[in-house]
């Protein structure tokens, strides 16, 4: 028995799917350069509607990064940079006379972008940002000079932190903090595997310590796991 063909509906909800964040950015992205954020803009319900959906879809990704869970969309990746760059851009016009002195909150996200995505990412990102300020000079919100100012800031802070990166001083320090972050965490995972973090825990560390140099029962046993456990390692 063949199954039903889902309906219209359907068909363009799974259709349009894939690319709902990105449409979302790329509405946002349009009225940054139509002035939706500019202060002295009318509608503001469209300013604040734009603007809650975008700061929303920060927050669903950015829980989902920190939980380590990804989305099975296609340009899954790509979203979260998007809707950050989008979201700097913003708050910059919404900063009006104060906009110049967010400029450099722009130059840290193209640079970190650029210095700790895949090209194809920061690409992608970095492309919407030139796009934006581009938009920005033709649509007469800022001027060619200003234009040239931000492209040659972001451009330089690049280049500073991309290779801040390649230093080997740097990747050191870094490789010496993710290998104290997971010795931490497989501490973490062996207290809770031993029971030390219910609400018994705190009795083990009212445990006598060594006496007249032997160790008492309760002590030997937890020296025992503790031994055990690092073998197994």
């Amino acid at each position: 028995m063949r199954k039903p063909r889902p309906g219209l509906p359907a068909r363009v909800a799974a259709l349009v799917a894939p690319w709902s964040v990105l449409g979302v950015a790329a509405v946002a992205g349009a009225s940054v350069v139509a002035g939706v954020f500019d202060p002295g803009f009318g509608a503001r319900w469209f300013t604040a509607l734009v603007g809650l959906a975008v700061v929303a879809l920060v927050v669903v990704d950015a829980r989902a990064r920190l939980r380590g869970e990804r989305a099975r969309r296609p340009f899954a990746e790509l979203e979260g940079p998007v809707l950050w760059t989008v979201s700097v851009w913003m708050l910059m016009r919404l900063g009006g006379a104060y906009a110049a002195h967010l400029t450099p909150v722009a130059a840290a996200l193209v640079a970190w972008l650029v210095a700790t995505f895949p090209r194809h990412v920061w690409g992608f990102a970095v492309g919407v940002a030139l796009a934006l300020e581009v938009g920005l000079a033709v649509a007469g919100r800022q001027d060619f000079v200003a234009l040239a100012l931000h492209l040659a800031l972001y451009a330089g802070a690049a280049v500073a932190l991309t290779q801040l990166t390649r230093l080997e001083s740097f990747r050191r320090r870094l490789t010496e903090a993710h290998a104290a972050e997971a010795k931490a965490r497989a501490e973490e995972a062996t207290a809770r595997d031993f029971g030390l973090q219910t609400a018994q825990a705190p009795v083990l560390r009212s445990l006598p310590g060594p006496m007249d140099g032997r160790h008492t029962v309760g002590r030997m046993t937890l020296d025992y796991l503790s031994e055990s456990f690092n073998l197994q390692l």
